[in-house]
């Protein structure tokens, strides 16, 4: 009981953006939507692995955005109109698109394409008052799609990124139908993994200069009163509110100042995105209030209470939490001989036999085979003071073996191994923290754990830009985690791996059996993640894939998407519904160019 609570503390459940998962007192994974409990393991009841469809929490995301918006708009005296958009960008597929307008009737829709467009005019099709705003590069079809669409009554709000577009706008669109937003480079800077969005250097925005002369244009052509808003992005996971304080200082500032050059009929700003999601664990349970919190006092100290409507494009922390991967553990493979590798990989089987997984020991060894234990001197001490250089430099300078026999590198490796673990747990109780960087092998995990997934269709951003996303064993956490883990993918590629791991601060020093920390009061990156027992997991959890994943997905080589299981709660039970079988051969290999009649599916099949 005392390691459920402390491993939900861990891995970061029951709070902020995995309040959803807890741990029950069998130590298995729980979901719990709406009060409604069940096990994970439950959900696939004997499948391989799946992705969960959860479209409750997109919801539940969407009523505490609303809900902390207008509380922290009520203590600045907000009377103005809060406009919600949903950009389509971070998931267009229906089931989440829906899911949004269904949630709300205030959100609006964000498109930045012309096949974007379609979908927000077709899921407005019966409401047509809700706002469409179009964004990204637009050339003269894209703008006869958006005439045609506000013929027929929708409304939709143009963002304009360049002069051209301007131009088009003005010949294409009805001028009475007409409601322009300036694009704006977001000269306050925005530090960060997306940082790049904000910035004078940034892709996207009219410069001071060109908004000059976009303001020319207007003026000249009798259509001030067209433009009603401003519009910039600071970029995407924005956790620095001080700098999100100073964008919304910046838009501030030049929408007084556009508005003060005769444009009086401006009355909108939109912020765009950057609400974040909790990846690691180590934010405040309140992300939404200290996100509008930031905007709002950014706007206080240009309006001073006279606030225009506020518009906000925030997507990532709407459906991150909607998707969650359940990867089939097919194998674990060790380094180490004193695991038995080949008589306990089949923990898929076992589970599915509900029988108890064995973990057996090699025994068979002889004591001659054990190498004479290489001495690590006075670095065998308890002492806080520990130099964690001179662990490095020891594991570096081990002695090397120049025997490249079986026998010779065997002989190896059991020296190497039980001198790994010895300076490993020195280096995680010496000052380690600014040498990370440099300890390289030194504490790459010892087991891989090959889950029936590939990386690069399922969490492709931790490919892409090294996005961090948890990992959470579904059995065994009742007891203190042996060791961490590298999750690996099918995939032929040595990129198709997920391994890391943030410790949080509890308030304990813990760390797992062979001296991985479990926790601590500075937040950095591990490679791999704790976990009870390699061997005695069935599958393995990735939550938050919600955002972004299902639409930049790869399918190298040729594997393609996991089954969708819909799950959600209703008459106090949480029940799992397949909706789509995984993409099989004969589609993927559709898709190069190849077609051929095989009905298999390039995941590996339980036999």
């Amino acid at each position: 009981m005392g390691w459920t609570k402390t491993l939900e503390e861990v891995y970061g459940l029951r709070r902020g953006d995995l309040h959803f998962l807890s741990i029950d007192d069998d130590g298995d994974l729980v979901l719990t939507l709406d009060g409604v409990s069940s096990k994970l393991l439950d959900l696939v009841d004997g499948k391989g692995s799946v992705t969960l469809r959860i479209p409750q929490l997109i919801t539940s995301q969407i009523t505490k955005s609303l809900d902390a918006f207008h509380r922290v708009a009520e203590t600045y005296g907000f009377s103005g109109r809060f406009k919600p958009l949903y950009p389509i960008k971070v998931n267009q597929r229906k089931l989440e698109v829906k899911t949004v307008v269904d949630s709300s009737p205030v959100y609006g829709l964000e498109s930045g394409t012309k096949s974007e467009f379609v979908i927000c005019k077709k899921m407005f099709r019966e409401q047509k008052g809700r706002i469409i705003m179009s964004n990204g590069v637009k050339d003269r079809s894209y703008f006869e799609l958006m005439r045609d669409a506000v013929l027929e009554g929708h409304r939709v709000l143009i963002s304009i990124e360049g002069l051209q577009e301007l131009k088009f706008a003005l010949e294409i669109m009805p001028r009475d139908k007409l409601e322009l937003f300036l694009r704006i480079k977001p000269y306050a800077e925005i530090h960060g993994k997306w940082g790049a969005s904000s910035g004078r250097d940034s892709k996207f925005g009219l410069s001071i200069h060109e908004i000059s002369k976009v303001l020319d244009l207007l003026r000249n052509s009798g259509a001030q009163d067209t433009l009603i808003g401003i519009h910039a992005h600071p970029g995407s996971q924005v956790t620095n509110y001080s700098e999100l304080s100073t964008y919304a200082r910046f838009m501030s500032t030049i929408f007084q100042e556009i508005k003060l050059k005769g444009f009086t009929t401006l009355r909108n700003i939109d912020f765009g995105g950057g609400l974040p999601v909790d990846y690691t664990g180590w934010m405040e349970d309140n992300i939404f209030e200290g996100y509008y919190e930031a905007l709002f006092r950014g706007m206080n100290e240009v309006f001073e209470g006279d606030f225009p409507n506020v518009l906000t494009e925030s997507g990532r922390a709407i459906t991150a939490l909607s998707s969650l991967v359940l990867v089939e553990v097919l194998d674990v493979y060790t380094v180490l001989s004193s695991e038995s590798n080949s008589e306990n990989h089949i923990a898929r089987n076992s589970s599915r036999e509900n029988k108890e997984n064995s973990n057996k020991k090699d025994s068979g060894k002889e004591e001659s085979d054990q190498p004479a234990h290489y001495e690590v001197g006075d670095l065998t001490s308890k002492d806080s003071d520990l130099d964690a250089l001179k662990i490095i430099e020891m594991w570096r300078n081990l002695p090397q073996n120049e025997d490249l026999s079986m026998e010779g590198i065997r002989r190896s490796e059991l020296l190497k191994e039980r001198q790994k673990q010895e300076l490993r747990k020195l280096f995680f109780r010496s000052k380690f923290h600014p040498f990370l960087d440099r300890s390289g092998d030194l504490i790459t995990p010892d087991y891989m754990v090959l889950g029936n997934f590939s990386v690069f269709n399922a969490a492709c951003d931790r490919v892409l830009v090294n996005q961090y996303f948890p990992i959470l064993p579904t059995r065994g956490m009742n007891k203190r985690p042996k060791t961490f883990a590298r999750l690996i993918d099918i995939t032929c590629d040595s990129d198709g791996e997920i391994s890391n791991f943030v410790p949080r601060d509890i308030g304990k020093e813990l760390y797992t059996e062979d001296g991985y920390p479990l926790t601590d009061t500075l937040p950095y990156e591990l490679p791999g993640f704790p976990i009870p027992d390699p061997w005695g997991q069935s599958h393995i959890a990735i939550p938050l894939l919600g955002a972004y994943q299902d639409i930049i997905e790869f399918d190298h080589n040729l594997i393609g998407d996991l089954p969708d299981v819909l799950v959600h709660s209703e008459n106090g039970k949480i029940r799992a519904v397949e909706i789509s079988e995984a993409q099989d051969i004969s589609s993927l290999l559709k898709t190069v160019g190849y077609y051929v009649d095989i009905s298999d599916y390039p995941y590996i099949l339980d036999e």
